[in-house]
């Protein structure tokens, strides 16, 4: 448009006509407002006031660009004194928000004009702090959170606005929600202002976590949203573990019972021994639960626990048995081995026979040997003949779950030694008179003889008659 009024002035020049005109520097456009909210309509308009701008009737191509690859346009046919407007509309979104820019041809003029504009919410964000107090299902109750509307980030984010507070989830059942105060006003000078979300539960609402949303409007297209966590937790239970026998000895059968309070809980109850699991789950009857019974159990101390499950009312909880379960050894009696020999054999080799086993055990599980004193012991060939005693002891014998508690003596029996009484051969004359009839002895022991033997034998026989 420019070079067509250089062209007619050039042209008035020579024709000697003096026109007086000041001429603009540019043509003038603009947008309806400068900064908007997402999903905003934007107008755009431009016009011919300083009489070098677009020229009537021509068409006028907008285009717009923006955040987040946003791309737009709109072609505006100018009235005959160059005016024109035209509209695009933003993101409804938080794509939106951003810095946007716009060139304005005139199609004919070739006049090229441009300008920018923001799209800046007045809500930037919202967080939502952790709940306090601690809310239990079965229980009305109630907690609170604080929650934090921050001011938009852009330029165009500035000035006083009001926010509402809502939530725009569902609740579980039974739980309502109420906000203090439920608008927030920001004056300009504030970036962020809070509200109190309180959250009232009946003895209705479920256990559980619920993620709800807060919502803080302040338009359809100028809002923000945050989340916070509904915590209803199970109410507590306590869980008792006692013995059937405590102390027990080793082989005696034991039971272990678990107590549950409240005693409504319903579940099961996982006993565990040292560590591992002891039998299956046991399920509870009006809050007791009783292991099966056993027997084996390892002369030392067991720690005993009782892990209960919890079910859809009630918490899980773990017992312990107090001071675990004592488990001593089973006493065996060791009695010596009744014993004989003749007089002036050796002694035999001492021997004891070890009872009192239980679980079907024997003395495999038993080693070492035990000791041996009394008179019996310190016999020799000589000793004379009688009963002596025999003392069993501790010895080296030593069991994992057994102890060696009583000893019954034994006894050891010494015999006489036997003799061979031999008759003499004899012989006579016929007619003579018979012989004295004598007899050798043998079979002495300890380097004796005869001499120990007093007294005579008898004969018969038909040679004495």
């Amino acid at each position: 448009m420019r070079i067509k009024i250089f062209q007619l002035l050039s042209i008035l020049a020579i024709l000697g006509v003096t026109v007086m005109m000041a001429l603009p520097v540019s043509a003038a456009v603009w947008t309806d407002q400068a900064d908007y909210s997402p999903g905003s309509v934007v107008t755009i308009s431009g016009d011919n006031s300083d009489g070098a701008g677009y020229i009537g009737n021509e068409t006028v191509h907008v285009d717009v660009l923006g955040p987040n690859g946003y791309v737009s346009s709109f072609d505006s046919t100018a009235d005959s004194n160059g005016a024109w407007s035209g509209q695009v509309t933003l993101p409804a979104d938080e794509s939106a928000v951003g810095n946007y820019s716009y060139t304005a041809t005139g199609l004919t003029s070739g006049v090229t004009q441009s300008g920018t504009f923001t799209d800046s919410p007045k809500v930037g964000s919202v967080s939502v702090g952790s709940q306090t107090g601690t809310l239990y299902a079965g229980t009305a109750g109630s907690g609170n959170y604080t929650i934090t509307i921050h001011r938009g980030s852009v330029s165009g984010s500035s000035g006083s606005f009001d926010a509402d507070l809502s939530i725009i989830t569902t609740l579980p059942t039974g739980a309502t929600a109420s906000f203090n105060p439920t608008t927030v006003h920001f004056t300009s000078s504030d970036t962020t202002k809070t509200s109190i979300l309180t959250i009232t539960t009946t003895s209705a609402t479920p256990a559980g976590s619920t993620t709800f949303t807060v919502k803080a409007f302040k338009s359809t297209s100028d809002y923000a949203t945050g989340n916070g966590t509904l915590t209803i937790s199970k109410p507590s239970t306590t869980t008792m573990v006692t013995s059937s026998k405590n102390p027990s000895v080793y082989g005696d059968s034991v039971t272990f019972t678990a107590t549950v309070s409240p005693s409504a809980a319903t579940g099961t109850v996982q006993f565990k021994i040292d560590g591992a699991n002891f039998g299956s789950a046991v399920t509870l009857s009006s809050g007791n639960a009783t292991s099966g019974a056993t027997s084996s159990l390892s002369a030392s101390s067991h720690t005993v626990t009782a892990v209960y499950s919890g079910d859809a009312s009630y918490g899980n909880s773990t017992g312990t048995l107090s001071g675990g379960q004592t488990v001593n050894k089973a006493h065996l009696t060791v009695t010596a081995d009744n014993q004989s020999r003749a007089y002036g054999a050796a002694n035999p080799t001492w021997t004891a026979t070890i009872t009192g086993f239980v679980n079907g055990e024997d003395s495999s599980v038993v080693s070492g040997a035990p000791s041996f004193s009394g008179n019996a012991t310190t016999t020799t060939g000589s000793s004379a003949v009688g009963i002596y005693t025999i003392t069993p002891g501790l010895g080296t014998l030593t069991a994992t779950n057994y102890d060696f508690t009583t000893f019954n003596n034994g006894t050891l029996t010494i015999t006489q030694a036997h003799l061979t009484v031999t008759a003499d051969n004899q012989s006579r004359v016929y007619g003579a008179a018979n012989p004295t009839w004598t007899a050798t002895i043998t079979g002495f022991v300890n380097g004796e003889d005869s001499s120990v033997v007093s007294g005579a034998p008898s004969f018969s026989g038909n040679a004495t008659t």
